[in-house]
């Protein structure tokens, strides 16, 4: 689990961007591997970091980051806040309801013994 606060804004700078990026991505990998169950299914670790301008504008990182949140939240039956495509970390209502979203997916991972 990452530390939340962390992902309450997006930076404006290269540096504190990828710092970002990271914890972001460190989050979703630890959420997903508390949800991989062999007996039931594996949820896929999308590719979240490294996050490069022209991928968030013209790739699919929106694309992937919406798959995972959808899969996490259909596992762990928390309702997805909103559907985050096209908006981007650069949003600040993106951005806020992505964080609320990682607290409410840690809160069912640590509810649920993980």
């Amino acid at each position: 689990m990452v530390a939340t606060p962390s992902l309450m804004h997006y930076p404006d700078d290269p540096r504190g961007q990828a710092a970002w990026a990271h914890d972001h991505s460190t989050d979703h990998a630890y959420l997903v591997d508390a949800t991989s169950d062999p007996t039931m299914f594996n949820l896929a670790n999308y590719l979240m970091d490294p996050m490069v301008g022209q991928t968030l504008a013209n790739g699919n990182w929106n694309t992937n980051h919406q798959g995972a949140h959808d899969d996490m939240s259909a596992y762990w039956n928390v309702p997805p806040s909103f559907q985050f495509a096209p908006g981007g970390p650069g949003d600040p209502m993106w951005t806020f309801s992505n964080m609320w979203e990682h607290v409410a997916l840690n809160e069912a991972v640590l509810m649920n013994g993980g």
